[in-house]
């Protein structure tokens, strides 16, 4: 019966159900299983960060069971951090269901942002890479690291905007008025 729900789970979420997932989750499945009738594959909540499906994202992050935000070396911000490129961004405005800047907005305060993956990133440097400026910033306000070397020995302040990175310093700074 569980292995039932979860291939339904898995197939609600791949064609984008929002009323089926709801129901699902509402009903109490388990939201961190994976069916093994699709092989080896990713929970469903990193199926739909993928896609940007930011509803069922939503509802499976609002599940009484917590989703596991983490899976092979990879959170759900380096998913959607992945997806600030270009194309994803003009293929997303075509479907009102796909709203890559909205899971990222959902999942900002439930990753940990300083979180590397197998290629020792974090999601700074892959928000970095695809010049989303707006997450870079929002990563910086959660205490992203900017000195985190990757594999490769690449930091992200090296990449970075510096018109990005004085706006995000010019916030921090505050003065005492003295009278």
């Amino acid at each position: 019966f569980t292995e039932d729900c979860a291939k339904f789970l898995y197939t609600a979420v791949q064609n984008n159900l929002e009323n089926a997932v709801e129901l699902l989750v509402t009903d109490g499945v388990d939201v961190n299983k994976k069916s093994t009738e699709f092989g080896k594959m990713s929970p469903p909540i990193f199926l739909a960060t993928r896609s940007g499906y930011f509803r069922i994202l939503e509802t499976l992050l609002q599940a009484e069971m917590k989703p596991e935000v983490t899976f092979n070396n990879q959170n759900l911000l380096h998913v959607v951090c992945h997806h600030f490129n270009n194309t994803s961004v003009k293929m997303s405005s075509r479907n009102p269901s796909v709203d890559y800047e909205k899971c990222f907005n959902l999942l900002i305060d439930v990753c940990d942002v300083n979180e590397s993956d197998d290629l020792g990133c974090t999601p700074l440097h892959y928000a970095v890479r695809y010049r989303n400026d707006e997450a870079i910033k929002a990563l910086l306000n959660k205490s992203s690291y900017i000195g985190a070397a990757n594999n490769f020995g690449e930091v992200p302040v090296g990449d970075m905007s510096r018109d990005v990175f004085e706006d995000f310093l010019d916030g921090c700074i505050t003065t005492n008025v003295r009278k």
